[in-house]
């Protein structure tokens, strides 16, 4: 249930601490077995047991499952192929582009009631202390598959990204000049572009990167498109000029497993979640202090009445 990566958005509308709300809402959008004729099917499910929001200490989540069919692009390009010999031979013509589009179509049609099919849970959860919501996802395509089904069951709470500043500026200035606060630090790993030829790509692991090679690839241009850091000895994670944080590490984890083996799986969950959160909430007030354009008075780390109970 630990989060491994983050992509952050604020609520424009902010969402009420209520189960009830958001529950109603999303049984609009249910997920049901795909159907045989398409390759996706998409729906909210309980995140543990049957309520579809699960919810502590301020914090609501809600799990998105998405059924693809698993139609390889091979298959596909061979039957396409067979069919478009067989036409050749026998019509003694060639087939044109738009008659070859038609064709691949109608194989996919046919192929899909017969493909397998593969679930995936992609998990959120809404900081209502905070109006923003935290998407465990980092790939293109599933943060497009949650916000779409996001915006068909709430669309009167639109996510939106935060105004950042040039996060490859910020980030080679980091490792340039050292220049991160103290509450950061940076790890051995960093992937470095040079922006007049895009296609020279460094990627350094288990590196020093203060060390003259490093240092010498920055003074020459090159800039940091992504960087490991480490946030109060407490979470690591790899960061991107596009704000994704992924390879989210936990050092609150050691606290959940020490928490002892009697208990059920819902108190083990609530125990990970109030963690987590609390540790991610922390985590990103310090973040987007330090990389919003306009970033706003930090709140404090832990408001009245916000703790920790299980």
């Amino acid at each position: 249930m630990w989060f491994k990566q983050i992509q952050y958005f604020h609520l424009k509308t902010g969402l009420p601490y209520q189960t009830d709300y958001l529950s109603e809402a999303l049984e609009g959008l249910s997920f049901e077995p795909c159907l045989p004729s398409l390759p996706v099917g998409m729906g909210f499910i309980p995140p543990l047991e049957e309520s579809l929001v699960h919810a502590a200490n301020g914090y609501m989540m809600l799990c998105l499952q998405v059924e693809e069919k698993i139609l390889p692009s091979t298959v596909v390009r061979q039957a396409l192929q067979e069919r478009i010999k067989i036409i050749e031979q026998t019509q003694s013509r060639k087939v044109p582009y738009k008659e070859k589009q038609a064709l691949q179509s109608d194989i996919i049609s046919t192929l899909l009631p017969r493909a397998f099919s593969r679930l995936k849970q992609i998990y959120a959860y809404v900081d209502t202390k905070r109006n923003c919501l935290i998407l465990n996802a980092a790939h293109p395509k599933e943060i497009g598959y949650f916000l779409n089904c996001w915006k068909k069951v709430l669309p009167d709470h639109q996510l939106i990204m935060p105004e950042l500043k040039d996060l490859s500026f910020v980030l080679t200035d980091w490792l340039q000049n050292h220049s991160y606060p103290q509450s950061f630090s940076i790890e051995k790993a960093c992937v470095l572009q040079d922006p007049s030829q895009q296609s020279r790509t460094i990627r350094c692991q288990q590196q020093n990167l203060s060390a003259t090679p490093i240092q010498s690839l920055l003074t020459d241009g090159c800039q940091v498109k992504q960087l490991a850091l480490t946030w109060q000895d407490r979470v690591s994670f790899n960061i991107n000029s596009e704000f994704m944080i992924r390879g989210l590490d936990f050092q609150d984890k050691l606290q959940s497993s020490d928490a002892g083996d009697a208990q059920t799986q819902q108190q083990q969950f609530d125990v990970d979640f109030i963690l987590m959160t609390q540790a991610i909430a922390e985590f990103m007030i310090d973040l987007l202090a330090l990389l919003s354009k306009t970033p706003a008075t930090t709140p404090a780390l832990r408001e009245e009445g916000e703790a920790i109970q299980v």
